[in-house]
């Protein structure tokens, strides 16, 4: 019971937002796969990296802080590369929604899964309360790859390179304070999921407050 409420607490937000948008548009659904893939493509794309890494320095601080960078470089460099190089995805704002959601979609799927089977393999049946807190912390990740997806998407339309820059500084940053709460401090998991979902939030009022700047394609 609490596997299938973990996977709609964590799921069925952004999916009912996608569906309500995308409603049988084909080119959305391909930008919300083609969001999903570039996740994927990101995560395995820096993986040799992060696997040697701790062997060069250990396992402290500096290895977040490169972790850290390397999410921000992968991901925000190439969303950048994607919307750049496929027009329908950045033929208006809602085609942009739908690769930020297939983005933070697939990586909902995949860390709760993972959760799922890491508290099978440490404990068996008995499911951790934790796994919730992780549900309710994907919704807040998700709004923050739509907020670092638009401000990418503004990034191309309006031919300012600096906002990619200014996204994976924000991506870096936020990763990097989300680790340091979790593996350093060692704040309770819902302390530290408010903080993430303050983030998350000033993350997509920032990417609203640039949009506005200049409107996005109607």
């Amino acid at each position: 019971m609490v596997i299938w409420l973990a996977v709609l607490i964590a799921l069925v937000p952004s999916l009912t937002l996608f569906i309500f948008i995308a409603r049988k548009k084909k080119l959305m659904c391909l930008a919300f796969t083609l969001g999903s893939f570039g996740w994927i493509v990101s995560f395995y794309a820096r993986l040799p990296i992060l696997l040697i890494l701790p062997r060069i320095v250990g396992s402290g601080i500096l290895f977040f802080a490169i972790t850290a960078l390397l999410a921000g470089v992968f991901e925000e460099g190439l969303k950048f590369g994607f919307v750049k190089k496929i027009k329908y995805l950045r033929v208006d704002w809602k085609h942009a929604l739908s690769f930020g959601l297939g983005w933070g979609i697939i990586e909902a799927i995949i860390v709760i899964t993972t959760g799922i089977l890491a508290t099978f393999c440490i404990q068996g049946y008995g499911i951790s309360s934790n796994l919730l807190v992780s549900a309710v912390e994907r919704n807040f990740a998700i709004l923050f790859h739509v907020a670092m997806t638009f401000i990418i998407y503004k990034a191309v339309t309006s031919s300012k390179l600096s906002l990619v820059f200014i996204a994976v500084t924000i991506h870096a940053i936020v990763d990097f304070i989300s680790m340091m709460l979790h593996q350093v401090l060692r704040l309770p998991s819902w302390h530290v999921e408010a903080i993430i979902l303050i983030m998350a939030t000033f993350s997509a009022l920032y990417a609203h407050i640039i949009g506005k700047q200049k409107q996005f394609h109607q």
